[in-house]
């Protein structure tokens, strides 16, 4: 009945039933980029209030949302953060390592962050993410780590050579390693 009324009303050109509006729509998609990223994002007001604290992060610092959020990121995380820093500046940064005290003790983590500005270029808050620096230093192995060699990759010539390497491949991999 009220679709029917609104159709009759003057300027209606159309009237059509959405399950989300778009602002839900773009904000749902947001907190999905958010829980699915394995890096730890913490945003924050231009006071410093934790406005958006996202799983990773609550994994990285065992710090869960729900007492991080509403708070501010010195007391909950640390003073010493260029997050802070930035906050006031309005200066981003990239790749800088930092130091916390967390439950577990004290971590290494590297940082990245940006200002967020309003159309007049003020700071508004600012967005960091966050890595703990044994993720980085995983990363980094899996990239440079030497390629196994295996006997086939061995170039030789001579009957011994072959007689040699068909032994070799003969024995348990931990006498090889020694």
């Amino acid at each position: 009945m009220l679709l029917q009324e609104l159709r009759h009303v003057a300027g209606v050109r159309g009237v059509e039933l959405i399950e989300v509006m778009p602002h839900e729509e773009k904000e749902r998609q947001i907190r999905a980029v958010l829980d699915s990223v394995s890096d730890g994002i913490i945003a924050v007001d231009r006071k410093g209030t934790i406005t958006v604290f996202n799983p990773a992060c609550e994994k990285i610092l065992l710090i869960s949302a729900e007492r991080a959020l509403g708070r501010d990121v010195a007391e909950v995380i640390s003073m010493d953060i260029p997050m802070i820093q930035s906050l006031r500046t309005g200066v981003g940064y990239d790749n800088r390592e930092i130091m916390i005290n967390t439950p577990r003790g004290r971590h290494h983590y590297l940082s990245t962050g940006r200002p967020v500005k309003d159309q007049a270029g003020r700071v508004i808050g600012m967005v960091a993410a966050l890595k703990d620096m044994s993720q980085v230093r995983d990363l980094v192995y899996s990239v440079t780590k030497p390629s196994m060699l295996t006997f086939d990759d061995i170039i030789y010539g001579s009957e011994v050579m072959e007689r040699v390497i068909a032994m070799a491949e003969g024995w348990p991999a931990a006498i090889l390693q020694l």
